[in-house]
């Protein structure tokens, strides 16, 4: 098994096991300047969040996964 799956597989575990039913995953170079998964997962969350549903976005690995992103969540909620 290739090495970035192991590693992917390593962080999904823990999150199945917690009953998480929505997972969005990428692999690309850290130099990218979009990140097509992390910019659905962010827009999904803020959809559901407008609806008033409490929402938990987990990054397991954040190196710079964040950089350039645009939240429409505030932190503070």
């Amino acid at each position: 098994m290739p090495r970035t799956r192991q590693s992917l597989d390593a962080q999904l575990a823990p999150l199945a096991e917690a009953g998480v039913t929505r997972r969005f995953s990428e692999k690309i170079p850290t130099r990218a300047t979009t990140r097509p998964e992390l910019e659905a997962a962010v827009k999904i969350t803020g959809e559901i969040r407008s609806f008033g549903i409490a929402v938990t976005l987990v990054v397991p690995e954040h190196n710079t996964s964040a950089a350039g992103i645009d939240s429409p969540c505030s932190p503070s909620d």
